[in-house]
């Protein structure tokens, strides 16, 4: 289709390309990160649309419960949107939030991560060094204070004005989490040296889910957006699709679905299950994403599932970006065996016998990864 409109001279634009045309339209926040650009971005749109501020937004993914769509036009001054790293296109390895041109932004962590076009973290730090310059200095940046990429990062543009949260002293909105009351919500409220907001209620497990509502409550303040409508609004925010997200259950075995592919997501995701589930068998079943990324970050994939209680792996879901098999499942499953006494590979074809046939009573089933693991959940399910 796109050959066929080149040939006949009507004009192709790419995804990010579009996002930016309808970024100058509106007051933009974008959300960067190399985590939680999704659910801080869902967040805020549901924050600012409860608010009565009718914002337009697009989240990448399929389904935001409480959103009538991952995607809309609304008749308000903002459009929220996340800011994404990876390249423009196949043939274009320009970052995508290049492309935009943000009123204000949140960055809630740098990593390094897509190892095909960033080969250190370096690579990374440089893409956002240039995200961040475009910026409008009349705007904000929300920030991750506790990660050191990007306080040493926002040293490097000091004219801008910054807000960050976190748990350390010196940061602008600081988070105290608080005793948790159930195992379904996350109770917190935040502070800063003049002013206590919350107790804030988030029906989403985990410390980075904690980051990730902080970081869209701190946006929707500067903003206009009340304390008390976020109080009453936040616990009816349910989950995003892929994250952390509950399919369903067959027996007593609970089954969730999560789009972690990066070893700090993973290890995010298995303790946020922990808290949820305290007692009950934890079993990991990971589709580990590109052969690149694989490789590049293989030590740290070995050390990041320490809280599930069996972890198997199965075939790299290798993407269209790269055709050259550098790395096996079983090579994770050596380096991962090294931390961990439950561990194996298992062919993507048998995970669905193999889970009818060995998940224990009580047990939760995580699918994870950013392939297409989450049908194997779905089918078990059936």
């Amino acid at each position: 289709e796109v050959n066929s409109a080149k040939l006949r001279g009507i004009t192709t634009w790419t995804y990010s390309e579009l996002l930016g045309w309808i970024s100058k339209q509106k007051k933009t926040i974008a959300v960067a990160g190399t985590h939680g650009k999704t659910t801080t971005t869902a967040i805020l749109s549901f924050l600012l649309a409860k608010a009565g501020l009718d914002p337009s937004w697009v989240i990448g993914t399929g389904h935001v419960a409480g959103l009538p769509a991952h995607g809309h036009a609304g008749e308000g001054a903002f459009f929220v949107t996340e800011a994404d790293d990876y390249k423009r296109a196949a043939d274009d390895p320009a970052p995508k939030f290049l492309d935009l041109h943000p009123y204000s932004a949140i960055v809630t962590s740098i990593e390094h991560d897509h190892p095909d076009l960033y080969p250190t973290l370096e690579d990374c730090i440089e893409a956002f060094r240039k995200f961040i310059a475009k910026v409008n200095t009349t705007g904000f940046i929300v920030v991750n204070g506790d990660d050191a990429n990007i306080t040493t990062l926002r040293q490097e543009f000091p004219h801008k004005r910054y807000l960050s949260f976190g748990f350390h002293d010196d940061v602008d909105y600081h988070i105290h989490p608080l005793e948790r009351k159930d195992n379904q919500n996350t109770w917190f409220f935040i502070s800063t040296k003049e002013k206590q907001y919350g107790p804030f209620i988030l029906p989403l497990p985990g410390w980075h889910n904690l980051f990730n509502a902080t970081a869209a409550i701190i946006t929707a303040l500067q903003i206009g957006v009340t304390e008390d409508s976020m109080k009453e609004h936040l616990p009816d925010f349910e989950t995003v699709e892929r994250r952390f997200q509950v399919l369903g259950q067959k027996g007593d075995i609970t089954v969730v679905d999560d789009y972690a592919h990066h070893p700090t997501a993973i290890a995010a995701t298995l303790d946020a299950a922990k808290q949820r589930y305290p007692g009950k068998p934890i079993w990991c079943f990971f589709q580990p994403h590109t052969y690149s990324r694989t490789k590049a970050l293989l030590q740290d994939f070995a050390t990041s599932f320490r809280d599930a209680d069996e972890v198997l792996v199965t075939d790299i879901f290798g993407s269209a970006r790269e055709k050259e098999v550098t790395i096996t499942a079983q090579d994770l499953v050596a380096e991962i065996a090294k931390h961990h006494e439950h561990v194996r590979y298992v062919p993507f074809d048998d995970l669905l016998s193999f889970m009818k046939q060995n998940v224990p009573a009580n047990a939760v089933v995580i699918t994870m990864g950013a392939g297409d693991i989450y049908k194997i959940g779905k089918d078990f399910l059936k």
